[in-house]
């Protein structure tokens, strides 16, 4: 499935939402680090967030692999979100490995639900957008104080150009100019002139204060930048039709609503028991539910006769004919009872529709006598070939030998006469 990534915040203001991921792929996970080294304080990396359709939270993707999820629960606390999953966008947002015990620990971090997603679009021309990174929190001198009283507390998204001495940013919103950041270093005012001379306008993400008449900007430190820096993707926020913000915003204070009351309802569920310690860090018992109702014996012979799988002899009890008896029934002292006795019996078709009698007892067995074999119809044995006769094979024999000397006998006298 293709993946249309839109970037969010991670931290916005000052805040940011942590949440660690359910079921963390670990072999995934090291195998994404390979000769990158996990710092103390964290590796921070970019994720993308995929909906979960079978447990209703998120996906975690991190360049080719999953690698956890998260739950349901948190997903409602982001309407927006929401909003533009729906809309066909990949939220991409940044997380934190942290190794412990041999083990990578990943938070997922996410800003405010009402400052995630820009009050304003950015220019129609290429532009690109400098990462929040850590979030460094850079002023902005204001020229008019309520020049952004239109966007109190939102996000904005500002346009960085060099002023006249280059070395210093000025500051520019919905193409007017708006101020100056005086406090920033000079690496983030080298970079926003290497993005002109790629022929790219340079935004940062700013937001404004609650009271509409501050401004800072947010954006990485000097240390932060890398190569990947350098080449940013061309206006990678583009303009999103959310359909359904309002029904998702509604559906989530719902949420945060049930969440709430159930916190409030204590520690016990509906059927008395414990799903969490007390404050005091006690476990409540669970008593038997007061509703059990103990069934009748009308019920449970109904529920036999349910469940039981009726004999032959059973099937005896119900006929329609109650003067019938079943072939089947038990047998009575006397000798057995052989067919179906009742009113107006119609006799079988053939021998064959006859039920087989039941075998007698042994004690009725001495009195009959046993019945005569069956008279065996003689079967006439297959026809023979009557040997031949040897005689006049053995004369010829005989007659050969006899020849057989005579010559033998002539033979030996013509011998002895020479």
């Amino acid at each position: 499935m293709p993946i249309s990534p839109y970037p969010v915040p991670a931290r916005a203001a000052g805040t940011t939402h942590a949440a660690q991921l359910d079921d963390a792929h670990q072999a995934i996970l090291f195998s994404h680090l390979q000769k990158n080294v996990v710092p103390q304080q964290g590796l921070t990396i970019p994720v993308t967030l995929l909906a979960d359709f079978r447990s209703g939270g998120f996906k975690v993707k991190w360049d080719y692999g999953i690698i956890g999820s998260l739950p349901a629960d948190f997903r409602a606390r982001f309407p927006h979100l929401n909003a533009l999953l729906a809309a066909g966008r990949n939220p991409e947002t940044q997380a934190e490995l942290h190794l412990v015990d041999g083990t990578l620990h990943t938070l997922v971090l996410l800003a405010d639900d009402e400052l995630l997603l820009p009050a304003n679009e950015g220019p129609a021309e290429p532009w690109g957008l400098l990462r929040e990174g850590r979030g460094q929190p850079y002023p902005v001198e204001l020229s008019d104080p309520s020049a952004c009283s239109a966007y109190a507390g939102r996000q904005v998204l500002c346009v960085l150009d060099l002023g006249d001495t280059r070395t210093e940013l000025r500051v520019s919103l919905d193409g007017r100019a708006i101020g100056t950041a005086t406090s920033a270093p000079e690496e983030l005012v080298q970079l926003v002139y290497h993005y002109q001379a790629l022929g790219l306008i340079a935004v940062a993400r700013g937001y404004v204060e609650g009271s509409g008449d501050g401004l800072h900007l947010e954006v990485l430190d000097p240390e932060e930048i890398t190569e990947d820096d350098l080449e940013p993707p061309l206006s990678p926020i583009e303009h999103v039709e959310l359909v359904g913000l309002e029904e998702e915003k509604a559906r989530s204070a719902r949420a945060r609503s049930d969440a709430a009351d159930s916190d409030s309802a204590g520690h016990l569920d509906d059927e008395g028991g414990a799903t969490h310690p007390d404050e005091e860090g006690n476990w409540s018992l669970r008593m038997p539910s007061n509703k059990f109702a103990a069934p009748t014996p009308e019920q449970i012979r109904a529920h036999r006769e349910k469940i039981r799988v009726h004999s032959p002899a059973s099937l005896a009890e119900g006929p329609d004919d109650p003067g019938a008896t079943s072939v089947f029934a038990a047998l009575p002292d006397e000798d057995p009872v052989v067919g179906v006795a009742g009113p107006e019996l119609a006799e079988p078709a053939s021998a064959k529709d006859l039920p087989t009698p039941p075998l007698p007892r042994a004690e009725h067995a001495e009195k009959r006598p046993a019945p005569a074999p069956a008279p065996q119809a003689s079967v006439p044995a297959p026809a023979q070939d009557e040997p031949r006769s040897s005689t006049p094979d053995s004369r010829a024999w005989i007659w050969a030998l006899l020849a057989l000397i005579a010559v033998l006998i002539i033979s030996a006298l013509i011998v002895f006469t020479m």
